[in-house]
């Protein structure tokens, strides 16, 4: 089947610089969707849903893709395909992620999802492209201040149906350190589909590995 489109949908306090790289190379038109500020993972869903046509392939990253994986689930749009990426069958919120916010503010936090984002402290201080990445993501968080805390709650709300569902492709970073890649191989084993582990990237996948993505969704249509 060929694509309509793309529906790219941004995570957690992200925006359309996320999917700057993969628009660039897209072979198909693209539409991005932003999501609004809140806790509440029901609205998401029926966002996102409302903006599918026929033919579209839905691809979404970190907490787009777990509204991804729950429209996925429900059948109910005539998406061609769908596309969930660096997502598991679970997005933990750690205590001391929490802690962070409570002692220094959207600020520390932002600069610690950052980091994680990048593939960990490690990376970010010996490898010039992490720390490229880390300083990209902590400028799009706090553009979004305001929508960090709740879409964090809604992270903290997503369990992962547990069925089958067709013309689903998981695309993760090795070296993620926000969602274990535990967790995404387990969603693609429980969603029954193809999971593509970039050895090179970490959470922020479109960033790192953008053609993965577009391979993906080709599949997946």
């Amino acid at each position: 089947m060929s694509i309509n489109r793309m529906v790219l949908v941004c995570g957690a306090a992200e925006d359309a610089e996320l999917w700057a790289e993969v628009i660039a190379l897209s072979p198909v038109p693209t539409l991005v969707v932003e999501l609004a500020p809140t806790d509440e993972l029901g609205p998401l869903v029926a966002d996102v849903e409302s903006r599918v046509q026929p033919g579209d392939v839905v691809v979404g990253h970190s907490l787009g893709g777990a509204v991804t994986a729950l429209l996925a689930a429900q059948g109910s749009t005539p998406a061609a395909g769908w596309v969930v990426v660096s997502c598991g069958t679970a997005l933990p919120v750690h205590d001391a992620t929490w802690a962070t916010l409570r002692a220094g503010g959207v600020e520390a936090l932002a600069t610690q999802f950052a980091v994680a984002a990048a593939g960990g402290r490690r990376a970010v201080a010996q490898e010039p492209a992490s720390a490229a990445v880390a300083s990209r993501m902590e400028r799009m968080v706090l553009r979004h201040r305001d929508a960090l805390e709740p879409h964090l709650r809604a992270c903290a709300a997503f369990a992962a149906p547990e069925r089958a569902v067709a013309n689903v492709e998981v695309v993760c970073g090795s070296r993620d350190r926000l969602v274990a890649p535990r967790l995404m191989a387990d969603l693609g084993e429980r969603f029954g589909a193809r999971t593509t582990v970039v050895q090179t990237a970490a959470h922020q996948v479109p960033w790192q590995a953008p053609n993965a993505i577009i391979q993906a969704a080709l599949r997946a249509a």
